[in-house]
C-alpha cells in the first residue's frame, strides 16, 4: 500500500511533462492536424508507464515524491500570493514564469530528499 501511495504521491510532476512533451511533439496539445488516431493516446501510455516504474522503484518513488510534496507546500502559497498581488498576467510569458518556479521547487525538493537521506546515511 505504501508504494502504491508513493507512486501516486511521485507522479504527477512527471505526468505533467511527459503529457506536456508528448502533446507538443505529435501535434496533439494544440489539436492540430497532424495529431493522428493512435497519437492521442500516447499520453495515457506515458502515465501508465510512469505510474508502473514508480511502484516498481520505491526507492525512486520515495525521492521524486518528496518533489511534488514541496510543489504543493512552496509553489501553490507563491502563486497565491503572485495572483493577489494584483500583477499583471502577461499570456505570452506567465505560464512560462509558473512553471519555471513550479520546476525549480520540485527539483529542490528532490534535492532536499536526496540531502535528507544521505545525511542520516552518514550519522553514526
Amino acid at each position: 500500500m505504501r508504494r502504491l501511495l508513493r507512486a501516486v504521491i511521485a507522479w504527477p510532476p512527471l505526468g505533467i511533462a511527459a503529457a506536456a512533451v508528448i502533446g507538443e511533439a505529435t501535434g496533439c496539445a494544440a489539436f492540430e492536424a497532424t495529431c493522428t488516431a493512435p497519437a492521442d493516446l500516447y499520453p495515457w501510455f506515458a502515465q501508465a508507464a510512469i505510474l508502473l516504474a514508480l511502484f516498481v522503484l520505491p526507492a525512486i518513488a520515495r525521492v521524486l515524491a518528496g518533489g511534488t510534496v514541496a510543489v504543493a507546500l512552496l509553489a501553490f502559497p507563491v502563486a497565491a500570493a503572485l495572483s493577489a498581488s494584483g500583477a499583471s498576467y502577461d499570456r505570452t510569458y506567465g505560464p512560462a514564469a509558473l512553471i519555471a518556479v513550479l520546476a525549480v521547487v520540485w527539483a529542490l525538493g528532490v534535492g532536499a530528499v536526496v540531502l535528507r537521506r544521505a545525511m542520516t546515511r552518514s550519522l553514526p
